[in-house]
């Protein structure tokens, strides 16, 4: 039993966005659950794949079973499950505002995703996070360290938003946020 293991009540909030629909084919070898503290564990103390204790499942299969459902969407049908959850226990429908942080890190290996941030003088990766005004995760952003906040949140991702750090997303009717702006404009600067 790791610190980063989910509780047997909190795996079941979530166990049926790791549950294949389909019934077919074999029966997996491992319990999803030891997947899923597996993944969790390597997250939580940021070891490699394959530095992983031998008392999970083999290293391959985990980080297989990882990459199958981060393609499929799995996490963040889990995420947003669990923060309507959340938000439902503090009176709160959906989200009013959202908040934008970015972050510049340095990498050491050339790629296509490295790029050079002028203003912080780093040369590898920036990511943005936007979370709710409960602290809930909405988003993540990996990308070049020379995308600005600006292009890389408006045009390329379906949350979004334009401004400074922080940012208003109000919610709409009909889509999921719409754009609002610190002084008040409708379009972006």
């Amino acid at each position: 039993m790791y610190q980063s293991d989910l509780k047997d009540a909190e795996w079941l909030i979530i166990k049926n966005y790791f549950n294949p629909s389909d019934k077919r084919g074999r029966k997996s070898k491992h319990d999803k659950k030891t997947i899923v503290d597996a993944i969790l564990y390597v997250v939580k103390s940021g070891c490699q794949w394959r530095m992983m204790p031998k008392d999970f499942p083999p290293w391959k299969t985990v980080y297989d079973h990882f990459s199958r459902w981060n393609k499929a969407g799995v996490w963040e049908c889990a995420l947003d499950k669990l923060n309507e959850q959340y938000r439902h226990s503090k009176k709160r429908r959906v989200p009013s505002y959202a908040i934008i942080d970015s972050q510049s890190v340095k990498t050491v290996y050339a790629s296509e995703e490295r790029g050079f941030d002028g203003g912080k003088k780093i040369k590898g990766r920036k990511r943005h996070i936007i979370v709710d005004t409960l602290g809930n995760l909405l988003h993540v952003s990996v990308h070049k360290a020379n995308v600005d906040i600006l292009p890389a949140l408006w045009l390329h991702q379906p949350l979004c938003g334009k401004g400074e750090a922080s940012t208003h997303l109000t919610h709409s009717g009909h889509s999921r946020f719409k754009r609002s702006y610190p002084d008040s404009r409708s379009s972006p600067p």
